[in-house]
């Protein structure tokens, strides 16, 4: 059964979350773009997300995640489906994160996802350069 394109959208979204290397972890509390795809997650409070795409208004969800030293699960529903994605992550700085999906659902059912690490970064999402995004985004992707 084909899916929404929509959906690759909330899912690369959630996907850009990092473990920490320095001694006090950073919080996830805030907004991050996640690189090209035009993705703005904002996470509040303890376990709440809220996901949108800048090129595509269409796409929203909100949703709850948890976290532990290096796995970040999420599950976020629309009103037509709902989505659930783990996540292995690292701090790559306070404002910047990695992040590569290792599983991620669809009303249940296993889907196909990307492969490569996903790059995230805090922003302000009353001022986001979408060109800007695009161009800082590495091409080193496929790291392991």
């Amino acid at each position: 059964m084909k899916r929404p394109f929509r959906v690759i959208g909330l899912t690369a979204a959630a996907t850009m979350l990092s473990i920490p290397t320095f001694a006090e972890k950073p919080a996830f509390e805030g907004s991050w773009c996640v690189g090209r795809e035009g993705l703005l997650i904002t996470f509040s409070g303890d376990d709440s997300l809220s996901v949108t795409n800048l090129r595509d208004e269409g796409v929203q969800g909100a949703g709850t995640y948890t976290v532990d030293d290096s796995m970040l699960t999420a599950s976020m529903s629309t009103e037509e489906l709902t989505l659930e994605m783990g996540y292995q992550y690292r701090w790559t700085s306070d404002s910047l994160l990695r992040a590569k999906i290792t599983f991620f659902t669809i009303d249940g059912d296993s889907v196909n996802h990307p492969r490569r690490w996903l790059r995230m970064r805090r922003c302000d999402p009353d001022n986001i350069d979408l060109e800007e995004l695009v161009s800082e985004e590495e091409t080193t992707d496929d790291e392991e």
